[in-house]
């Protein structure tokens, strides 16, 4: 019995499925909001955080590339309205605290990489798979994968920060299928958002999983056919294989 692959190509999310940070919004902001004398409630910035993160995507959608902004300035403009919310406005020193958390998110340490991604990347590209990134992450993520020795399991990383397109809209997953002249039959999405993920790359006619690390995703979405879950990337392999 020999075996084939049921997917030529699969693509993956970044962002809580490849990796996450290491600590929370608050917990990160407020280090270094100490490190430059700022006391903050790690649960205040949270919340505040939040809430600019929302009203900058509603305003300035995909980063801001449409209005001609950079990340860093988007981000840092998330940054100054998440302090001016927590009380605190000396605009000097918000500068460089948000100066200093733009850089830190570049760096490995930020992150946590889970367990099972390098050795499932390394399975699925001796199987023969073609793997890629389909993600809207801004650019520091392709800075994080080369660290992290993740980078080169990709044939291609497509970020909506270069594409000028976000999930869950069709054109990064038509992209993808285009750049290797694929069908989307021939093609299985991954990622932990229903709406980005899963139903935008169905939306083009691609398989797609939900990886749901803790089952609290599947517990939300009771229409959602229980094996379209996956509980980490180790379960990919038995998906693309098929036997004949």
């Amino acid at each position: 019995m020999s075996t084939m692959l049921r997917y030529k190509v699969i693509t993956l999310d970044i962002h809580n499925t490849l990796m996450r940070v290491n600590q929370s919004t608050g917990q990160q902001y407020s280090r270094v909001a100490l490190q430059h004398g700022v006391t903050l409630d790690p649960l205040v910035i949270d919340k505040a955080f939040h809430n600019a993160l929302k009203e900058q995507r509603a305003k300035h959608p995909n980063y801001g590339i449409h209005a001609g902004m950079s990340s860093s300035t988007w981000w840092c403009e998330v940054i100054r309205r998440t302090f001016v919310t927590c009380g605190y406005t000396d605009r000097e020193t918000v500068s460089k605290i948000a100066s200093t958390l733009y850089e830190d998110f570049k760096k490995p340490l930020t992150w946590f990489v889970f367990p099972e991604v390098k050795s499932s990347l390394t399975s699925l590209n001796r199987l023969g798979a073609c793997l890629g990134v389909i993600s809207n992450c801004d650019e520091r993520l392709v800075d994080v994968l080369q660290a992290m020795n993740l980078a080169n399991n990709f044939a291609f990383i497509l970020l909506s920060v270069f594409t000028g397109h976000q999930k869950p809209g069709a054109e990064m997953f038509q992209m993808a299928m285009e750049r290797l002249n694929v069908r989307p039959e021939e093609c299985l999405h991954v990622g932990d958002n229903v709406q980005q993920d899963y139903e935008g790359a169905r939306a083009v006619g691609m398989a797609a999983v939900v990886l749901d690390r803790d089952g609290s995703i599947a517990d939300s979405n009771p229409s959602i056919p229980s094996d379209h879950f996956i509980p980490d990337l180790s379960k990919l392999e038995s998906l693309v294989l098929k036997s004949t």
